[in-house]
């Protein structure tokens, strides 16, 4: 076997992870994100709402954001105007939908978000409109918070705006992520 010789630790230290006493550990916080410019947050909002619209411009003509075929026109889009239309009857959320299987609960069956924010829109502006605001709302918080992330981890300001230009116009796209984590790694 091996020995250990009179007197020394117990414990085996890697030399490459020892500390010599002279050389003092970091103290204080991390260090900050690199400076950016002025209102960046402000112009960073602006970037994205112009790009968010420009996504949605039919939006803008009063024209509704969902495809035929997905399942937000097909399922999303009656149980939202059941709930919408009960509503301004009744002034209540309904617990009862009577045009399903002779008859079901609403709320239990989980009949969409009736008690997400963005369920005031469609009580609002109507239907498909609060569906398609709703949508590009979910679009622009999603590119302005991630610009606040990319802030607190400190990433490059021109990298920041860069990521949330592609975030908005390519969303989730995964056939990006390879290509934007060696741009980054190049802004960085």
């Amino acid at each position: 076997g091996c020995r250990r010789p009179a007197g020394a630790s117990p414990y085996i230290v890697h030399p490459v992870m020892t500390r010599s006493p002279d050389v003092a550990a970091p103290v204080g916080p991390p260090p900050a994100a690199p400076p950016g410019p002025r209102f960046a947050l402000g112009w960073a909002a602006l970037i994205h709402a112009v790009c968010t619209l420009a996504l949605g411009f039919p939006a803008l003509a009063g024209k509704f954001l969902v495809n035929p075929y997905s399942d937000q026109y097909i399922a999303g889009y009656p149980f939202r105007e059941f709930a919408r239309s009960h509503w301004h009857r009744f002034g209540e959320i309904p617990q009862w939908n009577p045009y399903l299987f002779g008859g079901m609960p609403f709320v239990d069956a989980m009949h969409g978000d009736t008690f997400y924010p963005t369920a005031a829109l469609r009580i609002l502006i109507g239907t498909d409109a609060g569906m398609t605001w709703g949508l590009l709302l979910h679009v622009f918080l999603a590119g302005l918070f991630t610009f606040v992330f990319l802030r607190a981890i400190g990433l490059s300001p021109p990298a920041r705006y860069i990521v949330i230009l592609i975030d908005c116009t390519l969303g989730s796209s995964a056939a990006w992520a390879m290509k934007l984590s060696t741009l980054l790694a190049k802004l960085s």
